[in-house]
């Protein structure tokens, strides 16, 4: 059984930690007085999306797309690890604090790795330690076919023995349900070569004077893989390059210079002629390689580290929170015969070029998804278990079976889609369709399923798409 009993308890505020874009991370305790580490977020559009009224109150901009795509992936992405992996980092409660909408995860005693970088606290010993826990940590979840996407030393937390903990999944995909490679090169090819390479310079430009700075869609320059960074098609040996520049910074104890990615690569390929054929060095050289085909696995990577035994047996994992599969058939007939019945004149595009016919009606969750432009098998199978799961999408009709098309959408399609606006969601055209009820029944359903939306991974999956 699924625990979807969230939230767990009430938190009380102590100190702000720090405040960003999203909202602000504060440490909190329970009713037990258990510390916790907390990020809640602005009301409803954000924090400056708004008005204030002719008495002084301010009046926060409604929302009608839900959830931020970054913090719905991050909480469906925790929940799927259920804290299996004592590295990676765990959700301990989805909760509000003060009216906000807020995440609660265990409190990181030792701060980032880039602050223990910057401030010289590491011990070799130390070093060795982040890289096998970092690299095993990696490993798991590259098994379970997730990519994490953004890895560098800021989201590597360190805990109160120097352990480290794998941390922000706001980019995180799961590309297990199927061949990986072949899932991740068709979402690069639906993108595009030219406008990934635009977005890349852009992000570049972004970033200036002022440091590194998040890429439109994955990773952050300086530690971005070169096949994302030339639009080719990229697996889980990306996450190793990322890792291989986080672990070059701690062992040479000097961060890389350039913050644009292409100049970021060119001083890779500098560091990576000089390095000798001593076993770290060594391990570094083979995961800065260049060709993602020619570079090791987290795992290979981790077995190549030297002193491995002198710090024990590695952690042994847990399971990953999976929703039980939902019993064959569709749940209401009725909700998806109506948008079958809606869509069932639109002219296919064979018929529009004059051959005649008309398009397949739309059987459900699973094939809106993929009429939003999902690209990827992992996004139509959870939204037909998601959809299977939640009474409460059930009993909405035409809106339950959009929102769990939209929902698997905005987890799953980071790179291909971005739903600015679900008023315009383009297979329910011609349907009554109550977009501005969105928000509220996304959060209905991602609360009745206990934010567990991920249906397979690599090692639950049968293999095929």
């Amino acid at each position: 059984m699924v625990d979807t009993q969230l939230p767990k308890c009430k938190y009380y505020r102590t100190k702000t930690l720090g405040n960003g874009a999203y909202g602000s991370v504060v440490i909190a305790y329970d009713d037990e007085g258990k510390e916790y580490a907390v990020k809640t977020f602005w009301d409803e559009g954000g924090e400056e999306d708004g008005w204030w009224d002719d008495d002084g109150e301010w009046h926060a901009a409604e929302n009608t797309n839900g959830m931020d795509c970054g913090l719905l992936r991050e909480i469906v992405m925790l929940r799927l690890l259920n804290g299996a992996h004592p590295n990676l980092m765990s959700l301990v409660d989805v909760s509000e604090l003060d009216g906000r909408f807020a995440m609660v995860m265990p409190a990181a005693a030792g701060g980032s790795l880039s602050k223990a970088l910057e401030k010289k606290t590491l011990s070799n010993k130390d070093k060795l330690r982040v890289a096998a826990k970092s690299l095993n940590a990696l490993a798991f979840l590259h098994e379970h076919g997730i990519i994490h996407r953004d890895l560098k030393p800021d989201n590597i937390l360190l805990d109160a023995a120097g352990d480290p903990i794998i941390a922000d999944f706001s980019l995180a995909k799961v590309i297990g349900a199927g061949a990986i490679e072949a899932v991740v090169a068709e979402e690069c090819k639906s993108k595009g070569r030219k406008r990934r390479r635009a977005e890349a310079k852009a992000s570049e430009e972004a970033a200036g004077a002022e440091g590194p700075a998040l890429t439109e869609s994955m990773g952050t320059p300086t530690y971005t893989a070169p096949e994302i960074v030339n639009g080719e098609a990229y697996d889980c040996k990306a996450d190793v390059f990322s890792m291989g520049v986080v672990l070059y910074e701690m062992f040479n104890g000097e961060g890389l210079t350039a913050w644009k990615n292409k100049h970021a690569l060119q001083q890779v390929e500098a560091i990576r002629a000089k390095l000798s054929d001593k076993p770290i060095p060594a391990m570094l050289k083979a995961m800065l390689e260049s060709d993602p085909q020619q570079r090791p696995t987290a795992a290979e990577a981790l077995a190549m580290l030297p002193g491995l035994e002198k710090l024990g047996p590695m952690p042994t994992p847990g399971a990953l929170l999976l929703p039980p599969a939902p019993a064959p058939g569709v749940a209401n007939a009725a909700a998806l015969a109506e948008v079958d019945a809606a869509t069932h004149n639109r002219p296919s595009k064979r018929a529009k070029r004059g051959g005649g016919g008309a398009e397949e009606p739309l059987p459900g969750p699973a094939k809106l998804a993929k009429q939003l432009g999902a690209r990827s098998a992992q996004t139509a199978l959870d939204a037909e278990h998601l959809y299977r799961r939640s009474t409460v999408a059930q009993a909405r009709g035409v809106e339950g079976v959009a929102a769990c098309a939209l929902i698997s959408c905005k987890i799953n399609e980071v790179e291909t889609f971005g739903p600015d606006d679900v008023h315009a969601l383009p297979a329910l055209k011609h349907v009554e369709y109550d977009a501005s009820s969105y928000a509220a029944l996304e959060k209905e359903v991602l609360e009745e399923v206990g934010y567990v939306t991920i249906s397979a991974t690599a090692a639950a999956s049968s293999g095929s798409d």
